[in-house]
């Protein structure tokens, strides 16, 4: 009787295969999803093979001792997956950008931070104008203001010769 590997889907002729000894899960695979050679398998001792978790279930072991997880027992459950087939070294998950984009990248990067220094000068410039014609206009504003005053002061002075009874009668 062949059974179907759970990882890969193929069929597995007997004694190829190991099963799961948990009660809940039996799922079968194949020696050659597990990474085992048929000689390192036969090496295992019944007891060993009858022992084995799938990796699902040996990932879905509580890692710590944690009374809040719906398991709480923690037997020695022993999976043989060779050591010489998982890899223990982190690799970068980042891809390696082709050499050309990044040229372009950066050309484009360059051509923005000239253009921005560009319209930097732009504003600084036009910002140099505003201000002196805003100085200049307060100049104005204040000789206006000036003369203005002097201006009171000579029509109080000819009011005060064309009008002199005006004069007494406010002082008194």
């Amino acid at each position: 009787m062949s059974v179907d590997c759970w990882a890969c889907g193929v069929q597995v002729p007997d004694g190829c295969y190991i099963k799961c000894s948990k009660k809940q899960c039996e799922k079968v695979y194949d020696l050659k999803c597990l990474g085992l050679t048929e000689n390192k398998f036969s090496s295992f001792s019944d007891k060993r093979t009858k022992q084995w978790v799938c990796p699902e279930c040996a990932c879905s072991k509580p890692k710590r001792y944690d009374p809040n997880t719906p398991i709480t027992d923690t037997p020695d459950l022993k999976t043989f997956t060779p050591s010489a087939n998982v890899n223990t070294q982190r690799g970068s998950r980042m891809q390696l950008m082709d050499e050309s984009i990044v040229e372009c990248d950066n050309n484009s990067n360059d051509k923005l931070l000239s253009e921005f220094r560009q319209l930097k000068y732009e504003v600084l410039s036009r910002l140099d104008v505003q201000t002196n014609i805003i100085k200049h206009l307060q100049e104005i504003c204040f000789s206006t203001k000036t003369e203005l005053e002097e201006l009171k002061i000579k029509m109080k002075v000819f009011q005060n010769k064309l009008f002199p009874t005006d004069l007494l009668s406010t002082q008194n």
